[in-house]
């Protein structure tokens, strides 16, 4: 039996609280985390969710991108 609940990233709240964990330096480790509960999901539930998933990840890459060249 799966523990591991990951964030319900169709709620806008969540998924602003973790995208703000994500861009910022103190909480990425979290936000990294929480996007990693995605790890133990069935196959639908990444369907349903996938693209959400990518573009929250993309995200982080830019604003890690930005803040390491400035």
């Amino acid at each position: 039996m799966n523990n591991v609940i990951p964030p319900a990233l169709d709620s806008r709240k969540v998924t602003r609280e973790l995208t703000t964990r994500l861009c910022s330096k103190d909480h990425l480790l979290h936000g990294i985390n929480e996007i990693m509960k995605f790890e133990h999901s069935e196959d639908y539930e990444l369907q349903h969710y996938g693209r959400k998933i990518i573009s929250l990840i993309e995200v982080n890459i830019i604003l890690i991108v930005r803040k390491l060249f400035q």
